[in-house]
């Protein structure tokens, strides 16, 4: 690591425009919006909580009011499932910025290569966050767990993130549908056996690959180095 006050040995051109004073002003902005971004999905999760009291109220109001007991049913384990895909999105977004601005108070500039010399200082800035964050999660001594790191990558990952989160949604709808129709086996059981298929994938997907592979892949990724 390169310290930011030795930013002439570095590698950098212009180094008398890059500056330690203007390499802290940049670290501060990215500091503010990455802790901005984590406190947003803070209370994405606080208003999901309020949204599962929300939903458990509804069942009995709108049973009462004569709304058919099926439909509110699909309703009621439609929304537990969307809220619980939401919780696990969010949870896995608040998990990857906490990580990044942790990061963020202690990267130095790296030296750039060649095809990093074109990027502005706080996108170069951004990048050795990047790689410092990365570096803790695959670093045997600080003892992260696979959950940390399949939540650290995941949350960097958002299309993975969302299929993820779907498979959540479906899970749980099914599970809520079981629970309703388990006195009916012929309707019951359906449900049950698609329940035990998503939990089959998600398992499958959680333990067929150790996610420090994939962090140290993107980790090359981002220094340019070939996989």
């Amino acid at each position: 690591m390169i310290k930011d006050d030795s930013l002439s040995a570095a590698g950098f051109p212009n180094c008398n425009i890059i500056t330690p004073e203007n390499v802290q002003k940049v670290r501060i902005a990215l500091l503010e919006h990455n802790t901005s971004q984590m406190q947003g999905y803070k209370y994405y999760l606080l208003t999901l909580v309020l949204g599962l009291f929300a939903v458990l109220d509804f069942w009995p109001r709108a049973i009462q009011s004569g709304i058919p007991q099926p439909i509110v049913v699909i309703l009621v384990a439609f929304f537990l499932g969307l809220i619980s895909g939401a919780v696990s999105y969010s949870l896995a977004r608040f998990f990857w910025y906490g990580q990044i601005v942790g990061a963020t108070s202690y990267a130095h500039l790296i030296k750039p290569n060649e095809n990093e010399k074109t990027k502005t200082l706080m996108g170069h800035l951004s990048d050795c966050i990047g790689t410092h964050a990365r570096g803790d999660m695959i670093d045997i001594k600080k003892n992260k767990n696979r959950l940390h790191r399949w939540m650290f990558w995941l949350g960097e990952h958002q299309w993975w993130l969302l299929l993820v989160c779907a498979l959540i949604l479906e899970g749980v709808f099914f599970l809520s549908m079981f629970f309703y129709l388990s006195p009916y086996p012929s309707l019951g059981v359906n449900f049950a056996i698609l329940t035990i298929i998503v939990a089959i994938i998600l398992v499958f997907l959680y333990c067929s690959r150790d996610p420090r592979e994939l962090i140290e892949r993107d980790l090359r990724n981002l220094r340019g180095i070939p996989s």
